[in-house]
């Protein structure tokens, strides 16, 4: 079950989905706009992001000012663990370290814009899966 688990980004990973699942972006096919490193920081700074995965799972993450990271995910089965980590950038790449979902190694996504508060996620490396995000201040 733990390995049913480390799909949670960030991404970023990644925060919950609305709609108890239902995918944050619109249109998951337009063209995708790298964002900057600017755009990086801005999207993952006391934010709170919900995405989707390409298994179907999906999730939240919330972010602090100092590069730290909560996540909360949900498989397609129904069961549900949260984590802590932090976030570091590099271009429109994000590193996610979580403490149990990547036993502290670093999981990192691409990001890209595709409309408006409407992004898309490619894992770098490892199992190449993808997700779809939309982000809100956590005001």
């Amino acid at each position: 079950m733990r390995s049913a688990l480390i799909p949670i980004v960030i991404a970023i990973a990644l925060a919950g989905c609305a709609g108890g699942g239902s995918s944050p972006v619109t249109n998951p096919k337009a063209e995708e706009i790298p964002l900057t490193k600017e755009e990086m920081i801005a999207t993952h700074t006391n934010t709170i992001l919900s995405y989707k995965m390409s298994n179907g799972g999906y999730g939240n993450n919330t972010f602090g000012s100092d590069g730290t990271v909560k996540g909360t995910y949900y498989n397609t089965n129904g069961s549900s663990d949260s984590d802590e980590g932090t976030i570091t950038f590099e271009n429109n790449i994000a590193c996610l370290k979580w403490k149990k979902w990547t036993s502290g190694k670093s999981e990192c996504w691409a990001d890209y814009k595709i409309g408006d508060n409407q992004y898309v996620c490619h894992e770098q490396g490892g199992k190449k899966r993808s997700c779809t995000w939309s982000v809100k201040s956590r005001s």
